[in-house]
């Protein structure tokens, strides 16, 4: 779907509940990413998750961060 300055974003399918849902992936480049990327990455998962659904702004499924000690990629999955 697209490209920034710190990793892509493409289209996926998850299922839940037994349905499938469009969902748009963002990645974090490979490589170690800086403290400031990894800072600003985990503030915009907390506000997304705090925010929760809203009407003009992307719901936040979920967020992989198991590898997150590690400074490892980020993966969230966006309803769209």
């Amino acid at each position: 779907m697209g490209a920034g300055e710190f990793g892509m974003v493409s289209r996926g399918t998850i299922v839940k509940n037994r349905t499938a849902i469009n969902v748009a992936i963002k990645t974090m480049r490979l490589g170690k990413p800086s403290s400031s990327v990894l800072s600003g990455i985990l503030s915009e998962i907390k506000v997304l998750a705090y925010l929760g659904k809203h009407d003009n702004i992307v719901e936040l499924l979920g967020a992989n961060t198991e590898n997150l000690k590690k400074g490892k990629i980020i993966t969230n999955y966006f309803n769209f």
